[in-house]
Order: structure tokens, then sequence, then C-alpha cells
């Protein structure tokens, strides 16, 4: 069918991966394939056009394009691979955007790890028990969202450095922390203990080091 009866649409994904060192505020993961999705249509990756959206290769927030306050990053990278599209997304530099710093610290820390595409459908055809298969579209934007349509749009990079990760990171092992039932970290303030509350708080200390490092160690596990 034509393109002129139908309105954009969106096809949506989760994310996998979020980023290096050297690039902090940067993710990664697969924007949308073949899979049916949780709307009962398809997409096909190898209908896509994404020329237009190179040109202007906005990350946005749910999809939201009526202001340009809610563009909260790029994506400089989008390719098909095999029957995936991936990509990878930048968001704004740091104290640019309060909301791009919001969803970049929900991403890096796992909160939020879904994706979703927008595009404009060219060709489609109806199947047989309902649903739509996508066969031509033009991707124009690409979206941070909640919860994902598409099981298989994931973020699959998360960086492990910088400022907003290492917050993400803190708040990852102070919620190990809870889970194990370590008490939070104290300053000692060695004049106002006795010998005997001072060599107590010493082991204790060092007994919180040692549990903070296995929380730690379970977070760089995890990537985060």
């Amino acid at each position: 069918m034509s393109r002129a009866t139908m309105q954009p649409r969106k096809a949506f994904g989760v994310i996998r991966d979020i980023g290096s060192d050297a690039n902090p505020r940067g993710f990664g993961g697969i924007a949308t394939d073949g899979t049916l999705d949780r709307c009962s249509d398809i997409v096909v990756p190898e209908g896509g056009d994404v020329s237009q959206f190179r040109q202007n290769p906005v990350l946005v927030d749910s999809h939201d394009t009526g202001t340009a306050a809610n563009i909260v990053g790029t994506v400089p990278w989008i390719n098909l691979i095999g029957r995936q599209w991936k990509f990878r997304a930048e968001f704004l530099p740091e104290g640019m955007s309060a909301l791009a710093d919001e969803l970049c610290a929900r991403v890096k820390c796992g909160a939020l790890g879904a994706v979703s595409i927008g595009f404009i459908p060219e060709e489609w055809e109806y199947m047989n028990g309902g649903g739509v298969r996508y066969t031509k579209w033009s991707l124009i934007e690409l979206s941070l969202c909640a919860v994902p349509a598409n099981p298989s749009a994931l973020v699959t990079e998360r960086s492990v450095s910088g400022g907003s990760t290492r917050a993400a990171h803190l708040a990852r092992a102070a919620q190990i922390r809870t889970e194990l039932n370590l008490p939070d970290p104290v300053q000692i303030q060695a004049d106002d203990w006795t010998a005997r509350n001072l060599a107590y708080a010493r082991a204790e200390d060092d007994r919180i080091r040692d549990r903070r490092a296995a929380a730690d160690a379970i977070a760089r596990s995890l990537q985060w």
C-alpha cells in the first residue's frame, strides 16, 4: 500500500550497551530488527532508509518532537548489521540540558533501557491474523522510551566512568550495600572515642571498606 494513507509510526527496542571510558555520555544498541513486536507488527530491516535521518540524527525524549528542548542527543552512527539496525548515540554535553543529564543518568544506571524508532511507512502489507508488515520505511528519529514494543531493540553499551556514570556507580554500590544489609560508611572522629571504641570503629571501617570493594566488583562485573 502507498504512503499516502499511513501516518508516521513507531517501533520499539531496548538498550544493551552503554559506552566506554573515552565517551562517558555515549551508549549504543539495536534500534530495531525483524522481530514481531508487542503491537503484532514487523518492521522489515532491509526496507529501512536512513539517508534523511543521517542529515539530522536526533535523539529525542519519548517521540516528543514538538520542541527542540526535547532533543537530548545525537545518533552519529547507525547501520544495518545482518538484520539488525545497530546504533551509537551520544547525550548532549553535561550541563547543556537538565533533561539530557537526567536521562543519561537513568540510562547509565540501567533504569532506562528502551529505545524506539519513529519512521514514515512507505510500503506495507497486512498480515494474516492481524498486524502490519512494514516492507519499506524511512527513519526520522530515535527516542528513549520507558517500555519497548520490540524486545530486540536494545542498548548494548554503557560507559564505566565519567561524572554521571560515577554517580550511578555509587548509587548501585549503595543499593548493593542495602541488599546485603551493610551499614553506611561513617566518618570517625578519633578525639571523641575511647581507645576501645576507636579500635572497634577502625575494624568496622575496614569491614565496610572490604564490603564496598566487593560491591564495586559486582558493579564492574555488571558493566556499570
